[in-house]
């Protein structure tokens, strides 16, 4: 099905790499070598994920455990810089920011001040179907390997970040 494999490719991040700056390009390198760390942590969420289980997921899906895990093997990797999860409200989905500022620095620095920031995430299509609201379902047999790793790179005002931090 077209819905387990992931959308990024490498043509996609080789582009992508000549926009960035020295210290960029070795951020985004290691993050494209942490991909199989990172679905291997998403796996494992995935595959305790048990749909009956009621009072641990509702009838939510799993992208506020896949979100965490993925944030520890990232954090780990980059204690220098700041880790989030952060939320879209629609569809409710949460993914995991990359901030390229220190902690202190990204509560202490100029509200005006911008920051490189990597998005990473595994797309929930690949992994549950949004049936309605905060319905979601279980697709079935999904395997995670590093394609399913989706990795975004922007740049934001600390501020913004703040606030939806």
């Amino acid at each position: 099905m077209w819905y387990r494999t992931a959308q990024p490719k490498s043509s996609y991040y080789d582009r992508l790499m000549n926009r960035f700056d020295d210290d960029e390009k070795e951020v985004f390198s290691k993050l494209l070598s942490l991909r199989s760390a990172i679905s291997s942590a998403a796996q494992k969420v995935y595959d305790a994920w048990d749909e009956e289980d009621i009072d641990t997921y509702g009838s939510g899906g799993i992208c506020n455990y896949v979100a965490p895990a993925i944030a520890s093997v990232v954090g780990q990797a980059f204690p220098q810089y700041t880790t989030l999860t952060q939320i879209v409200e629609s569809p409710n989905h949460e993914y995991v920011q990359l901030i390229l500022a220190t902690e202190e620095d990204f509560y202490n620095e100029d509200e005006d001040k911008t920051v490189t920031v990597f998005d990473i995430d595994i797309p929930y299509h690949i992994y549950e179907k949004y049936n309605s609201e905060y319905n979601w379902s279980k697709i079935k047999d999904v395997i995670f390997n590093s394609d399913s790793v989706s990795i975004e790179m922007s740049t934001q005002y600390l501020s913004d970040l703040r606030y939806d931090y």
